[in-house]
């Protein structure tokens, strides 16, 4: 193999993929030049072993992943055990790799879809002073090859602080232990745990004090037990939601209580006995239901373990009870929670804690309305996921965003009287919906989107100062607003109405997508206007002047596209770029009319010439121009037939970006799928 053969190394990165053989792997890497490869990838599925030399030697190697270029992480059928066996086909049995030796800057591991991995050595009795990540995914065929990996990895990485298992399901069956002795890696800071499905136990021991940023584990299907030894502190983050309510957590109040950030299932909140516990740094508390599951065998997502309305009134009453002491939470800015009945109580005990700024409910086995009337703290509240009938929100001075969403019983939803309200996101909603928005003089933004059918929307003249309107119905409505609401908008975007006629005289960008309905659209005063976008095919079209127009997309063959080709094809007519014949000398037969970039033209007679001065190329295809230019606008020449194709893709100077006519946009036709 000669060198030109040999596999290159792009970007630092050198990929062992399907060109590499066992045989031929430590023969083609001796002869290669590793002193700049960054990142090793072992993409090649084929392989069954992967064994490296310790002569050879990688110097700058911070990354290697093994990672199988045939695997297929998420399919949505439902899948037997051979067709699972064709999809990943990662092959490899067997990994040997001295890391100290051959590796020996080496910070990040990742060893993916290889479920057939039986035995791997990465240490031959040394350290791996430098590796700080490790992380396993669908690997390994039983729990006795993954248990000595891990007891390796935890032996021989003085410094790791970042462990990340998933998907772990090994041919030896379940209910196996995962143990994880931090007195071994006293610098290990996270632990991230997802669908390790082999599992029925975790322990994370340590005999000696040791501060911990991070744990999260998730998806906890046939997870029981999560034991941390009371030594252990978390200081940032802590996630553990169960599966079918199986996971139990068992930790010290102290292990937890510093925590930032806090994600659990409303049963682990309950069984740890926190109602009286000081969370002195606490800025993040989400009580959830059960966590979503990537089924095994059915590759999709799915939620078992689902809260009857006496558990889910339990872990109400668990949550109200904690929040009624707002001492002990100094700190909290974010409350998520998936278990509100009464949405009333809740917000009396928030407006007790002193610095909380957001509030998201969701909770969809409650039908009750939802009424925010009286004054609240939080200036950004999220309704999700719910069977509320209405929704009422008025009389608030510090809401500043508002998201709905989710709401499939839902007819109503109206917000007033909110002094400071920025921003509103509504969407996803079955059936009929009413809107009704009054006196919220500072809202920017009004999002209604994915509505099955709008019955009636109303926006008063007080939200004088609303730039971006979106509504997205999937049915016509007949939208009637205030006209100078309309006229105050920077951004239009609009779905399925019958007919508009209004003025725009402060929009920059408007869209409308109302194929099957629209019957009249005239647009006035839009000087302003530089993008356009209608997919629909109105019978009657008119629109205002567009002087700074740059962009418009429509459907093709309609009267939107049709008026905006002539227009087109007018300006060709009416400002024709000038072309020009060349000459080398002058005479005083020939008198100056001007100057260009690089030259001057001058006139005999009837005809004007362009005399260059100095380099004479076209900056297009770089030829000289030696028989005739065109002079674009800003003085630079350039060939017709180069213009002819500088136009079928842009308007503008190649080197300066000054726009080749008065007015010039784009057109561009919907395509149809």
């Amino acid at each position: 193999m000669s060198m030109n053969d040999l596999p290159q190394v792009a970007f630092g990165v050198l990929n062992i993929d399907s060109s590499f053989t066992e045989e031929s792997l430590a023969s083609t890497l001796r002869k290669m030049d590793l002193s700049e490869v960054m990142q090793l990838k072992v993409t090649n599925g084929e392989l069954t072993k992967f064994r490296l030399p310790q002569d050879i030697v990688f110097p700058k190697l911070m990354s290697c992943l093994f990672i199988s270029e045939t695997a297929v992480f998420f399919v949505s059928e439902e899948v037997n055990s051979d067709t699972e066996a064709e999809m990943v086909k990662g092959k490899l049995t067997e990994i040997d790799v001295d890391l100290a030796t051959s590796f020996p800057l080496i910070e990040q591991l990742t060893i993916a879809e290889y479920p057939n991995l039986s035995s791997v050595e990465l240490f031959h009795g040394k350290d791996s002073d430098n590796l700080r990540t490790v992380n396993v995914s669908n690997s390994f065929e039983s729990f006795k090859a993954f248990s000595q990996f891990s007891s390796h990895i935890l032996d021989h990485s003085p410094n790791l602080k970042d462990l990340m298992y998933s998907w772990l399901l090994f041919e030896d069956g379940k209910n196996h232990v995962l143990e994880v002795s931090l007195d071994k890696c006293p610098q290990l800071e996270a632990i991230f745990c997802q669908s390790i499905d082999a599992f029925s136990s975790i322990h994370i021991r340590c005999e000696k004090k040791h501060r911990m940023k991070g744990l999260a584990i998730q998806e906890t299907a046939g997870l029981t037990t999560i034991r941390l030894d009371p030594t252990i502190t978390i200081e940032e983050s802590l996630n553990v939601v169960d599966y079918r309510k199986e996971a139990r957590l068992h930790a010290a109040i102290s292990s937890i209580s510093a925590c930032k950030r806090i994600t659990l299932s409303a049963r682990c909140w309950r069984e740890l006995g926190v109602e009286n516990v000081k969370f002195e740094n606490l800025t993040d508390l989400n009580v959830l239901r059960s966590s979503g599951m990537l089924n095994q065998h059915f590759k999709r997502y799915v939620l078992e373990g689902e809260y009857t309305k006496d558990e889910a009134l339990e872990g109400q009453d668990s949550i109200l009870r904690t929040l009624g002491h707002p001492e002990n939470f100094p700190c909290l800015e974010v409350f998520i929670c998936e278990f509100v009945q009464d949405f009333g109580l809740f917000i009396d005990l928030l407006n007790q804690l002193p610095n909380i700024i957001s509030f998201e409910v969701v909770d969809k086995t409650s039908v009750e309305p939802i009424e925010l009337d009286k004054p609240c703290k939080i200036q950004t509240l999220r309704i999700d996921t719910g069977q509320y009938p209405q929704i009422k929100i008025s009389n608030q001075d510090s809401l500043d965003d508002i998201s709905i969403c989710c709401i499939p019983k839902c007819s109503s939803i109206e917000i007033s009287d909110c002094s400071n309200l920025t921003m509103i996101d509504a969407y996803d909603f079955e059936g009929k919906m009413s809107f009704s928005f009054r006196n919220c003089p500072e809202l920017i933004g009004l999002r209604l989107e994915y509505v099955d059918s709008i019955e009636s929307l109303f926006i008063d003249e007080s939200c004088k100062n609303l730039r971006e309107l979106t509504i997205g119905s999937n049915k016509p409505f007949d939208m009637k607003l205030p006209e100078s609401l309309l006229d105050n908008l920077h951004s239009v975007s609009l779905r399925e109405i019958d007919e508009l006629s209004a003025s725009f005289s402060s929009a920059k960008v408007f869209y409308l997508f109302s194929e099957p309905s629209l019957k009249c659209l005239e647009l006035r005063n839009t000087d302003n206007l530089t993008h356009l976008y209608v997919k629909a095919f109105p019978t009657k079209f008119t629109i205002g002047e567009t002087p700074k127009l740059r962009y418009v997309q429509a459907s093709e063959g309609s009267q939107v596209y049709t008026h905006f080709q002539k227009m087109l094809a007018r300006l060709d007519t009416e400002n024709p770029l000038k072309s020009y014949s060349t000459i080398d000398s002058i005479t005083d037969e020939f008198s100056k009319l001007g100057d260009f970039f690089g030259g001057k033209v001058y006139q005999n007679d009837e005809t004007e010439y362009c005399h260059f001065e100095g380099d004479k190329k076209c900056p297009i295809c770089l030829e000289d121009l030696t028989e005739k230019c065109t002079l674009l606008p800003c003085g630079h020449p350039l060939h017709d037939e180069c213009l002819k194709e500088l136009l079928k893709d842009s308007g503008d100077c190649p080197l300066c970006n000054t726009k080749l006519r008065e007015q010039q946009f784009e057109l561009k036709a919907f395509e149809n799928f």
